[in-house]
């Protein structure tokens, strides 16, 4: 086993600062206080930052689901609602990357939503083998009484970030997810 392992962890972690308290509550950018990106990103990748952005997402997903159980629905179930009724009608496909769900599971989803009279679906007029799904009025007003509920779930969770954090961790999301190609 080589020794220098942890001599050059150390070594890592000395070459990035913490960002100064005051950055931290102002929101202010913290990219200069880093001596070097690469160090940086060595401690991101040692630290677990995909374990700290899923635990990130499941703690956001839990609160999300309590407010909808709530209701006595499912989260698995509100989430494609929540896309038709938000964007429009929209490919099985379509629901399947957005909620990032397997094509065949959103398929036995829409199937309950459907028997639920939740949703419909139908041919798509520009190109008849696509099976867009949409919301009934059943639906929308299904999600007009549980979204309250998930946005006051969402506020709890972020409630800790100002308007400038918020929108720069969504802008940041956006590009990992645009980067990715998900």
């Amino acid at each position: 086993m080589d020794s220098s392992a942890p001599k050059a962890k150390k070594q890592a972690v000395k070459s990035v600062k913490a960002p100064p308290k005051s950055a931290v509550k102002s929101g202010a950018k913290q990219t200069e206080d880093f001596e070097g990106a690469e160090p940086a990103l060595e401690l991101l990748a040692e630290e677990g930052l995909q374990m700290l952005m899923a635990r990130a997402g499941r703690a956001i997903a839990e609160k999300v689901e309590s407010a909808v159980v709530a209701h006595g629905e499912s989260l698995i179930l509100f989430r494609p609602l929540a896309i038709v009724v938000r964007f429009g009608a929209k490919s099985q496909q379509d629901i399947a990357r957005l909620t990032a769900q397997h094509p065949a599971g959103v398929s036995r989803i829409v199937e309950d939503l459907e028997k639920r009279g939740l949703i419909r679906r139908e041919r798509a007029a520009h190109d008849r083998r696509t099976v867009l799904v949409e919301p009934t009025l059943k639906g929308r007003r299904l999600f007009a009484k549980v979204n309250p509920s998930v946005l006051a779930a969402l506020e709890s969770a972020i409630g800790g970030l100002n308007e400038q954090q918020r929108a720069h961790l969504l802008e940041a999301l956006e590009i990992v997810v645009r980067t990715n190609g998900t």
